[in-house]
């Protein structure tokens, strides 16, 4: 059985959200085109963070930079896939969208970051 590695996930959840993410563009960048109920995004090559975990990888971008307060990220998860013989396998995974609060003038107290999870599923594809 071969062991295809996916090069493009296509993942839809709630309140529109809509993750298309290739790791590997035609000029080897990673891309990732994010679009909810107010945004449509695309980012590329040092746009998209990619880190590995024991849970898959972890790619970010952000999605709004402030200069004086903080900015929203968003994060999914891409789980290990093997694609076997197939050239498309559905998938479940998460998003999260982090606000990070940074104040410059004074220090903030509590927790600087909140999360909104937002569950996502569609497939994970050899093209």
């Amino acid at each position: 059985m071969a062991q295809n590695t996916p090069n493009l996930y296509i993942l839809t959840g709630a309140d529109g959200v809509q993750i298309t993410y290739t790791p590997s563009d035609s000029s080897g960048k990673p891309d990732l085109n994010y679009v909810d109920a107010s945004r449509n995004l695309s980012f590329n090559g040092d746009q998209v963070s990619i880190e590995q975990s024991a849970l898959g990888s972890l790619v970010t971008v952000i999605l709004v930079k402030t200069v004086d307060t903080g900015n929203t990220t968003f994060t999914v998860l891409i789980p290990n896939v093997n694609l076997g013989d197939t050239g498309r396998q559905p998938i479940k995974t998460v998003g999260i969208v982090t606000v990070n609060h940074i104040l410059f003038a004074a220090p903030l107290v509590g927790q600087r970051q909140l999360y909104t999870i937002n569950e996502l599923k569609g497939t994970a594809q050899f093209i």
